[in-house]
């Protein structure tokens, strides 16, 4: 009898997440922490801060774009 409780499709949650976070490439974001090349720094997006990475050095308060993804660290670049 439990496993028809259990049973499901779990993975559909997850692609929908992944496809969801997909969304993101290409759209600005503000930085909040100071991001350097050698360390990284933090971005808000939709309210949210997340980790970033760059190429070069970029300042607080500046509009990046989300080029890519590294787990949940996004890298930007300078608009």
């Amino acid at each position: 009898k439990l496993k028809t409780v259990f049973l499901g499709n779990v993975t559909s949650r997850q692609e929908a997440a992944g496809k969801n976070i997909e969304d993101v490439f290409g759209r600005e974001a503000l930085v909040t922490i100071r991001i350097e090349p050698a360390r990284h720094g933090k971005v808000e997006f939709n309210g949210v801060a997340w980790d970033a990475e760059a190429d070069e050095s970029i300042e607080v308060d500046t509009r990046v774009k989300i080029i890519d993804r590294n787990g949940l660290r996004f890298k930007v670049t300078r608009l």
